[in-house]
């Protein structure tokens, strides 16, 4: 059976990786044949970033303006050029699964006439950027997945064939568990994400400014924003150590570098659609995460048993205090929450909740067989 997946790019759009491109070899090994289409331009959005929203924006604003328009009219060339060609390939194709993006909704109607089942999976609350495109993708697609509970509330208003899918982490890849030793050194507390998230972490800087303050042994790991360190908070004392650039096969030996993973957010509409990747990250790698308690946090974390959740200012600073003094408290709460990972959000085991859902039903309906 051939599936058609239309994809942001992997280096804009994470979720890319961990909810489609990591199952392309298990269903291949089920007779399914994957083809897919990015409606992104990975080219194009690194200038926009660079050259409009970025430090280095191009001066004076009437240049910038006008650059910004040619690559408006580059962006909308692309997803013309991945619209057409989804709709070619759908002639040959069983389905059409779209991750994430929002096409237009004629496009959608287009795909419906011509009776082609569409899959939609998001794993963030994209209906509130895109409402008219996202309640017409969710109502025309045969089956919906959510990567989070506040985002399958939203598909079920809509589309009673939707099902909670999380996101996934490949833990096998991490290590399975850190050396139980006597601690020594510095602690080194992390936080990854991107320029577009880095604003959350500036929640943390008076309790990390705090924690240098008096004298325990912290450094602060900050990765993946890139040339914006003009957007790096000033943590006084503390030791910062920054990671421009890193792709998903080099989150392992990321995580194997630290010791305390944080994933602050605010408590908006936005953060509650999404899936705590972060938190499943550091906990594939048998890092305690201290997290704020919005959206799907409270779903994965088990606060003090599985992770640690902090709301105010003062008990941000509290849990990390603890937890840079106890080493053992963050190799038992680390194993817990790598445990958790491994037994509800292993790529494994979610590409069976996708299966179930999404791929066995479509075998079913088409009178296919499974390959094995």
């Amino acid at each position: 059976m051939r599936i058609v997946f239309v994809v942001g790019s992997f280096e804009l759009f994470p979720s890319t990786a961990v909810r489609v491109r990591e199952f392309y070899s298990r269903l291949r090994s089920r007779g399914f044949e994957p083809v897919e289409a990015q409606y992104t331009s990975l080219a194009r959005e690194r200038l926009h970033a660079r050259w409009i929203t970025g430090a280095g924006r191009i001066q004076p604003r009437v240049i910038r303006e006008v650059v910004r328009g040619m690559l408006l009219v580059w962006r909308c060339a692309a997803e013309a050029r991945c619209m057409w060609r989804v709709v070619r390939e759908a002639r040959r194709a069983d389905a059409v699964f779209i991750q994430w993006v929002l096409p237009p909704a004629w496009f959608v109607r287009t795909l419906r006439r011509r009776g082609v089942k569409l899959v939609y999976d998001f794993d963030d609350a994209v209906f509130l950027r895109h409402p008219k495109r996202a309640r017409a993708m969710v109502t025309a697609a045969w089956r919906v997945c959510a990567g989070s509970h506040y985002n399958l509330e939203y598909a079920l208003k809509f589309n009673a064939a939707s099902a909670l899918v999380p996101s996934s982490v490949p833990v096998e890849r991490y290590g399975s568990s850190r050396v139980a030793e006597a601690d020594s050194g510095v602690v080194r507390v992390g936080w990854i994400g991107s320029p577009w998230t880095l604003p959350y972490l500036l929640r943390l800087t008076e309790p990390l400014r705090s924690l240098a303050k008096r004298g325990l042994p912290v450094s602060l790991m900050i990765a993946g924003i890139g040339a914006r360190t003009d957007l790096v908070a000033d943590y006084g004392e503390l030791p910062v150590e920054l990671v421009p650039e890193y792709s998903g096969a080099e989150l392992p030996a990321l995580m194997a570098r630290m010791d305390i993973g944080l994933m602050p957010l605010d408590d908006g509409a936005w953060e509650r659609g999404k899936c705590a990747m972060k938190a499943l990250v550091y906990m594939a790698g048998g890092c305690p995460a201290v997290c704020s308690p919005v959206g799907e946090t409270n779903y994965v974390i088990e606060d003090r048993r599985t992770g640690f959740i902090a709301r105010t200012p003062q008990e941000w600073e509290s849990i990390l205090a603890e937890l840079v003094a106890d080493h053992r408290l963050r190799l038992e709460v680390g194993a817990r929450g790598r445990q958790v990972v491994v037994e509800r959000y292993s790529t494994d085991v979610c590409f069976q909740l996708l299966y179930e859902h999404v791929f066995a039903p479509l075998l079913a309906q088409s009178g296919h067989s499974e390959s094995r």
